[in-house]
């Protein structure tokens, strides 16, 4: 048993994610993730189940990003490498997955820092009780319900929190921990002078 253990604990350790089937209500499907396993293969069952409607979203995003944007990602590669390690890691993994040019994912990453889409609202009832909507709102969404899943993010046996993902992005737009609390990123444009900036806000309930 203590063999049984170990080995179980080793491919856990490797893989960092298990499929746990579909979510009966949104009908997307579940992973569990170890928070600390290895940032390289962390998303590789996601990133293999994924492969073909992940590339397509990829294509999809690459069509319309300027060919001047693709250049700056592929001479900034290095540099993204050391102010993210992990970050980086992960993505390089992915990319790996998928047989692409790390170049590339990195810069598939990076898409919504280069617009901005979202919104969210938080209402509070007169219980008390905080409610926490969002639209996650981008281009192609088609394409995109194809790679949208459900990450049950655990460290050890210990249940941490969830979010919704895109199979491919190592990032987090929408996260919650049951009983604690939500997160999710959105736009917030603003009047200056006439002019509209666009930047980023975080909601939390």
């Amino acid at each position: 048993m203590k063999i049984f253990a170990s080995i179980s604990f080793v491919l856990a350790a490797v893989c960092g994610q298990e499929f746990l089937g579909m979510h009966p209500q949104l009908e997307v499907p579940v992973y569990k993730f170890q928070i600390d396993s290895d940032p390289s293969s962390k998303f590789r069952n996601v990133t293999k189940a994924f492969k073909i409607p992940g590339g397509k979203v990829f294509d999809d995003f690459f069509g319309v990003i300027p060919e001047p944007i693709h250049w700056l990602f592929r001479i900034g590669e290095s540099r993204i490498a050391k102010m993210q390690p992990i970050r980086y890691q992960e993505i390089k993994g992915i990319a790996a997955d998928m047989n692409r040019p790390t170049w590339e994912v990195v810069m598939a990453n990076y898409a919504y820092e280069m617009s901005a889409f979202c919104t969210s609202i938080i209402v509070k009832q007169t219980n008390g009780t905080l409610l926490h909507g969002r639209n996650l709102d981008f281009s192609f969404a088609s394409d995109m319900k194809k790679v949208t899943y459900q990450a049950l993010w655990y460290r050890g046996e210990d249940y941490v929190y969830e979010s919704m993902m895109f199979a491919g992005n190592v990032g987090i737009y929408t996260g919650m921990k049951p009983g604690a609390f939500s997160i999710s990123e959105n736009e917030r444009t603003v009047a200056k002078g006439g002019n509209s900036t666009i930047s980023k806000i975080v909601s939390f309930s």
